[in-house]
């Protein structure tokens, strides 16, 4: 996906969990840190299923990069 950083939490929340829940992180917003894949900087998300309270993560590209 490409998101601008700030909208990484909005675009985590579209995403549905294993069990079907919505991605919403609950009342605390998805963390977030910048890595490198090979030169593809990407945003990694990570939250809690409110329901399941499975991890999950989503991985996004930073705008204004390409893959290379």
């Amino acid at each position: 996906m490409l998101a601008p950083e700030e909208e990484v939490p909005s675009q985590a929340a579209r995403l549905r969990c294993e069990c079907g829940a919505s991605g919403a992180a609950g009342p605390h917003p998805p963390r977030t840190e910048e890595l490198i894949l090979g030169e593809q900087p990407l945003v990694v998300a990570k939250w809690t299923c409110v329901r399941c309270g499975r991890a999950r993560h989503a991985y996004f590209a930073k705008p204004g990069s390409r893959a290379a």
